[in-house]
């Protein structure tokens, strides 16, 4: 049986590597918050001096376009950020369940220490036991301006606090945009006019869906609107205020091409699914009628199966 090669001696051979992910292999548990979390972190301070070496090569690397670390544990945020700063051609990064030993104000970081990737999308994720990382995004030295896919995913912390995200949000030059919103909050930056497709994922698409076509700006270029999650009660078939609302947001909505509501698992019986379907949509003609609604629902391994 041939020996493993070390991964230190492999990375200095991916001199071309475009992708590379750092990913945990975590269990998940609820916390004492009813959170569901992950237990454990890799601590980058206890990785091996030649792979911390060769991971810190492979992430400084000028042709690397896309990474994704998930799972770990690491001195600050410019510790974390400064890993990336010479990556002139990273334009995707994923970052979620990130834990700091200590939190730093990255302002104060020197003009050498300038960040180069000019990234396109941007994924962070505080959900699951991570620490917020929206904040550490917002320093000018940090170039956003091309970014057009952003995906926010927060914890309860962060959502207590909405500015950090609200400022991400509101960056102009993004057209698709992800959130996840805990208890239903979102910042009302969430509904830009320059964005192209919006997907909420909440505890209620009810409530959210009647927030998100309240708060949609008159002159919105919105194409597709996602809601995913929970019904938390039974969907009523009519709904005078929902319906209005939506409604009245659709007059100025002219780039809008569809609806979609992907509702998670539900513990009702088959011979149920049929009302719910019939509810949604009863309730909601001024989608069904102009052919917009589509409901989708996902089983317990996550497929999604189109109700109809």
């Amino acid at each position: 049986m041939a020996a493993r090669t070390p991964l230190s001696l492999v990375l200095p051979l991916l001199g071309n590597l475009k992708r590379m992910s750092l990913v945990e292999d975590s269990r998940w548990s609820w916390n004492a918050d009813h959170e569901f979390t992950r237990t454990g972190h890799t601590h980058w301070s206890t990785i091996g001096r030649q792979i911390k070496s060769a991971l810190t090569d492979v992430f400084a690397s000028p042709n690397l376009e896309s990474i994704h670390i998930s799972g770990l544990a690491i001195h600050s945020p410019q510790v974390l950020l400064s890993l990336f700063s010479g990556a002139t051609a990273l334009k995707t990064l994923a970052l979620s369940n990130i834990h700091f030993i200590e939190t730093d104000n990255l302002s104060s970081s020197s003009e050498s220490q300038r960040w180069h990737p000019q990234l396109m999308s941007l994924r962070i994720s505080s959900k699951g036991g991570g620490d917020p990382l929206s904040v550490y995004f917002l320093n000018p030295q940090i170039d956003l301006s091309r970014l057009t896919t952003l995906t926010v995913t927060t914890n309860f912390q962060e959502w207590t606090n909405t500015a950090p995200v609200g400022a991400l949000l509101s960056l102009e030059s993004i057209e698709h945009v992800v959130t996840d919103c805990y208890n239903c909050l979102f910042p009302k930056s969430t509904f830009h006019s320059n964005r192209c497709t919006i997907r909420i994922r909440s505890s209620d698409i009810r409530y959210t869906m009647q927030e998100t076509f309240r708060d949609c700006p008159p002159d919105s270029r919105a194409e597709s609107i996602i809601f995913e999650g929970n019904v938390r009660l039974r969907w009523p078939a009519t709904d005078l205020l929902l319906n209005l609302t939506v409604a009245s947001a659709l007059v100025n909505m002219r780039s809008l091409r569809a609806v979609k509501i992907r509702v998670d698992v539900l513990s009702f019986r088959d011979q149920q699914d049929r009302s719910w379907l019939e509810d949604m949509r009863s309730s909601l003609p001024c989608l069904t009628e102009r052919g917009l609604l589509t409901v989708t629902r996902s089983d317990e391994d996550g497929d999604e199966h189109v109700w109809n």
